[in-house]
């Protein structure tokens, strides 16, 4: 059973490690992968995207977009979707995972967030390294757990309190992204939305931009593009269709976000969906 804590609550509780693994993954790339879509995601795991894509994760009310060098958090009983863009080369994509799963006094695993968290900053840059130090350690004939756990907790100690300074940005604005994310097919004001969290509009873009790293707008239009993503593997529903349905009254502007977003056009999202029939065993 998860028991979904404050990231400050994460921070300060003594939680036992009952679970660790790592491993290095070298794949083909694959446009969607949807093992967690309808099933939960069984433990939890930092991603660390060592390949030069980008690589986006989404679900209902969000969209979150990795490039090289970024870490991701996967909390156990997450559900989520993972698209990747498609190298204009060929060729095979590689991440570090680190999977783990803490439990508390009571026989509960806690985790910080019900669904992916991007962990920004200074200090989720430096736990990369101790990401490939853990999967080193652990791929060795003898093992050290010592060293491993140690290596560990550093790195959770890092990547949870880069977390924690995205909270500080993201409570005084909470509202307001609640807001963005169930409207999301509307031209909301963000007069508006700064209004429901009791803030100027400045302050509400100044804390936005911290929490998420882009603007309102730009945050409401990636919740646009993961929506029309759905729409485009339905064959029967034009494009001019899928940007109205989306809340794009201009096709080519939607076009045109579309590809700053994804790195592809509507169209050949839509080519890229027959691309490969396999799944892949991604984390």
């Amino acid at each position: 059973m998860t028991n979904l804590l404050s990231i400050e609550d994460f921070y300060k509780s003594d939680l036992e490690l009952i679970y660790l693994s790592a491993m290095f993954q070298n794949h083909d790339a694959t446009p969607r992968f949807t093992r967690y879509e309808t099933s939960p995601r069984p433990d939890s795991g930092f991603l660390l995207l060592l390949s030069d894509i980008t690589m986006t994760y989404s679900g209902t009310g969000y969209e979150i977009t990795l490039k090289k060098g970024d870490i991701v958090y996967l909390p156990q009983g997450s559900y989520y979707t993972m698209t990747q863009t498609r190298p204009a080369v060929p060729t095979r994509i590689r991440s570090c995972l680190v999977n783990f799963i803490f439990r508390d006094s009571e026989g509960r695993t806690p985790v910080f967030s019900d669904r992916p968290v991007l962990l920004n900053g200074e200090k989720s840059r430096n736990a990369a390294s101790r990401m490939l130090d853990i999967t080193t350690e652990l791929a060795k004939a003898e093992k050290r757990p010592f060293r491993v756990k140690s290596l560990f907790y550093s790195l959770s100690d890092s990547l949870i309190g880069a977390g924690i300074n995205s909270s500080a940005y993201y409570h005084p604005i909470r509202a307001g992204i609640k807001y963005l994310e169930e409207n999301w097919n509307r031209d909301v004001k963000i007069s508006e939305v700064a209004d429901r969290c009791g803030v100027s509009e400045t302050y509400f873009r100044r804390l936005f931009a911290k929490w998420s790293g882009m603007s309102p707008v730009e945050y409401r239009n990636t919740l646009r593009i993961s929506n029309a993503k759905a729409l485009l593997s339905r064959r029967s529903v034009s494009i001019a269709e899928v940007s109205y349905a989306v809340g794009f009254d201009d096709q080519f502007y939607f076009s045109r976000i579309f590809k700053r977003i994804t790195g592809i056009s509507p169209k050949d999202y839509r080519l890229s969906l027959q691309w490969s029939g396999e799944k892949h065993s991604l984390k």
